[in-house]
């Protein structure tokens, strides 16, 4: 597929919103989440889109392994939109390292091992986008 799109995050709210939407677009989808299954709800018009399901995007080895066969077979992608992550609120005072090593974990660390995954595809291809999002409230501090 030459115009296929990688939506990591994609059996979420907003992956959901988007996959629909490029399938609607006339893109090929690879949805890729961290859940072992299909959500029961999911729309119907996604069927046909090819899942990896049940990856740890934490694991650059596991995820390189997991596009690279995607991938391969499916003949490279035309983009990536990183949408993988989670939020833990915790004031400073009070909180656990180990929470700020988690958002670590989950919303940078999985972004840079799918962005290293597909990047040789869209390098082959001479072309291509990665497209990272985040969540609004971080552009603002607030208290806590």
């Amino acid at each position: 597929m030459s115009d296929l799109v990688v939506v990591t995050g994609a059996f979420g709210v907003v992956g959901r919103a988007l996959c629909t939407r490029l399938e609607l677009a006339g893109y090929g989808v690879l949805m890729v989440d961290s859940q072992p299954e299909v959500p029961a709800d999911w729309p119907a018009s996604l069927e046909s889109q090819r899942c990896v399901r049940g990856i740890d995007l934490r694991n650059a080895q596991d995820t390189a392994a997991a596009f690279n066969e995607a991938l391969g077979d499916l003949g490279g992608a035309y983009a990536l939109v990183n949408l993988a992550g989670g939020f833990a609120f915790e004031t400073v005072d009070g909180g656990k390292v180990d929470t700020w090593d988690a958002m670590y974990e989950t919303n940078l660390k999985t972004a840079v091992n799918a962005s290293q995954a597909v990047l040789p595809f869209l390098l082959e291809r001479k072309r291509g986008r990665i497209i990272n999002v985040g969540a609004g409230a971080a552009m603002k501090a607030s208290a806590g």
